[in-house]
């Protein structure tokens, strides 16, 4: 009898639902809830380009960030937040289209992290010149966040299942892109990216799509975390910001699409423990053993936490699978092999 098989994305969704009360019988609160799934956003964003396409990004940050200044200053005009993380999204792509046509034609590796650090970098010192748009070192604040169907969003557990739907959104979105054919020509760029052609296809042209595709994604998460904080701070475009996804992304697990996620979770719950500890070295010094852990998540689980689950699960497969002992027999006794087979 065949097993019941459940789609990923429906156990996305009730994670989704129970997510919050498991993150407040942790010890933190539905505002961490929040900022938690924003960031697992913001990272299955960059996974998206990295982790399916094979172009690792230290400028995301500049997505991030626009997308949150975009939405930030929308809710000025129109407190209507599917509208104004609309647009975060699509400013995000607006900006990411012309830089998939420099930066993607003319690099790739390691050069193309640096160029994209570089001109992350420059956009995060036009946020600070431009204070009429940003608001300049002070940020942009005023940020109005209203009413959704005549629920008011500004309480937390209302705000968390907001985030919750708009999440679910850009995750079934990216599942969907991943798992198209563009998707699966990414993969291939992303396992063999010189014999991509001889299959027909133009590698650039996938990863320029893939590039902007990843931006709106970041848009929108840098647009839910301008109305979870009410402002935004030219900070959020440096490539900081990007490492820290990077971060997550190589804990969570660089090769999957949930893990990401995971990692966000992980990290970003590490980090809220250590801040809020009494202790004077945990407030100084918690970046430092956010640092280690990473270490030795990269020395020992290269694969990152979503390898240490798939290995976890094998090894139960392995131990409880039927078939595995000959009937009648003592456990752990061989089972015969068939006859034509190898022994």
């Amino acid at each position: 009898m065949s097993r019941l098989r459940i789609h990923p994305m429906a156990l996305f969704a009730a994670a989704l639902y129970f997510f919050p009360y498991v993150v407040v019988a942790g010890g933190k609160s539905t505002i961490n809830a929040s900022e938690f799934l924003i960031w697992a956003v913001f990272a299955m964003g960059l996974n998206l380009l990295w982790g399916h396409t094979g172009d690792l990004s230290f400028g995301h940050g500049m997505f991030y960030g626009w997308g949150a200044y975009a939405a930030g200053r929308m809710s000025r005009r129109v407190a209507f937040v599917p509208l104004d993380l609309a647009v975060a999204a699509v400013v995000a792509m607006v900006v990411a289209y012309p830089l998939a046509k420099i930066i993607v034609r003319r690099a790739t590796g390691i050069y193309f992290a640096m160029i994209t650090l570089a001109i992350g970098e420059m956009f995060y010192f036009l946020a600070i010149r431009m204070t009429k748009i940003t608001g300049g070192e002070n940020g942009l604040v005023g940020i109005r966040l209203g009413k959704l169907a005549g629920i008011d969003l500004g309480r937390p557990a209302n705000f968390y299942y907001m985030t919750a739907a708009v999440a679910f959104v850009c995750v079934l979105a990216a599942w969907r892109i991943t798992r198209s054919p563009f998707g699966q020509v990414c993969r291939s760029i992303q396992q063999n990216r010189a014999r991509v052609p001889f299959l027909g296809f133009d590698p650039v042209r996938y990863r320029e799509r893939a590039f902007v595709y990843s931006a709106g994604i970041c848009g929108v998460a840098g647009g839910l975390s301008a109305f979870l904080f009410r402002q935004v701070a030219p900070d959020t475009l440096r490539w900081t910001t990007t490492g820290e996804a990077v971060l997550i992304t190589m804990i969570g697990g660089l090769n999957s699409f949930f893990g990401p996620a995971a990692g966000a979770v992980s990290v970003k719950f590490l980090e809220a423990t250590l801040i809020a500890r009494p202790e004077r070295w945990a407030k100084l010094y918690w970046p430092g053993v956010v640092g280690a852990v990473f270490a030795v998540m990269v020395l020992v689980a290269p694969s990152g936490l979503a390898g240490v689950a798939q290995r976890a699960r094998a090894v139960v497969r392995n131990r409880f699978a039927p078939g595995q002992d000959t009937p009648g027999a003592p456990p752990g006794t061989p089972v015969a092999p068939v006859e034509g087979t190898a022994a």
